[in-house]
């Protein structure tokens, strides 16, 4: 006769639920989170349990039949259950490049747990999460993690005054699914609160277009004669500073200084290291320096 509402006996009640009760008359439920009292456990409830602190007690007034109101009690309870295990939400812009989503350097992995720590005097990003380390340099392919050096598809880019970091590389190696659907993004993890990333505006990086280098694989690989054949002399000496450019040095030299100013990525530093260059740089810039030398006797201070 009361269809679902028997004593369960011999179980003790879970730490987090609901239960329901009758009160106030046949037409009334009252549903309980767990802890609130010491009525009955509906047992059609019971399979639904949904992890809820503190939810206050709903008290559900209608003039049905008793299936009508448990069956409604089981929806309140995944409705509940939805809100209290909501996602974490954020919207960025777009931004892309070669078809890889780029996102701010702050904001978005903290979601995770993540801790995230820019260092502007190398232009370095550290993310650190459990036992996983991530180090990665703005302009440069090559990155760390836990020590280990990865080769990055795109990475992070200076765009618009704001650092951006490579979302699937940096989700994923932090244990998170990247998934992505329609205008947004998904990053779950087992056991982890999901995170949506609404994504607006599509915008393309004005950091560094694609014709803003002569040489973009100078700094990721050993250049050989290959790359420098049919490159003027005035190119190579520009190919050659851009490795230097990449990490903000200033150039005396009014045409060199022109050119990248004009390039968009552009951002000279006061405080530039020769010592920042990888040992990859360096010698790539001594080869160029090298090849011009052999080819055209010096290298060209203009165009």
């Amino acid at each position: 006769s009361d269809v679902g509402l028997r004593r369960l006996s011999g179980r003790g009640r879970p730490e987090s639920g609901f239960f329901a009760e009758r009160c106030c008359g046949a037409d009334n439920l009252r549903i309980h989170p767990v802890g609130g009292g010491s009525s009955p456990l509906c047992e059609l409830c019971i399979a639904f349990e949904v992890a809820v602190e503190a939810v206050r007690p709903w008290r559900i007034n209608c003039e049905v039949s008793e299936m009508k109101k448990l069956s409604l009690c089981v929806t309140l309870l995944l409705l509940t259950a939805g809100v209290s295990s909501a996602a974490l939400e954020a919207i960025i812009t777009r931004v892309e490049e070669n078809g890889r989503l780029l996102v701010p350097v702050r904001g978005v992995f903290e979601l995770t747990g993540a801790t995230v720590d820019w260092n502007a005097y190398d232009q370095s990003v550290d993310i650190s999460s459990g036992g996983t380390f991530i180090s990665m340099w703005v302009n440069n392919r090559m990155a760390s993690v836990n020590g280990s050096q990865v080769y990055l598809d795109v990475p992070p880019r200076n765009v618009r005054g704001r650092v951006h970091i490579p979302l699937r590389f940096v989700g994923e190696t932090l244990g998170r699914a990247v998934d992505y659907t329609g205008g947004a993004v998904y990053l779950t993890a087992p056991g982890a609160q999901d995170i949506i990333l609404y994504v607006e505006d599509a915008v393309q990086p004005r950091s560094r277009p694609a014709s803003g280098e002569l040489l973009p694989q100078s700094n990721d690989r050993r250049l050989s004669t290959g790359d420098l054949a049919g490159l003027s002399n005035w190119q190579l000496t520009l190919a050659r500073n851009e490795i230097y450019a990449r990490h903000g040095r200033s150039f005396n030299n009014a045409h060199i200084r022109a050119y990248f100013q004009s390039t968009g990525w552009y951002s000279p530093r006061s405080n530039f290291r020769e010592s920042w260059l990888s040992q990859t740089e360096q010698s790539n810039a001594a080869f160029i320096r090298d090849y011009q030398a052999r080819v055209f006797g010096s290298a060209a201070t203009r165009p």
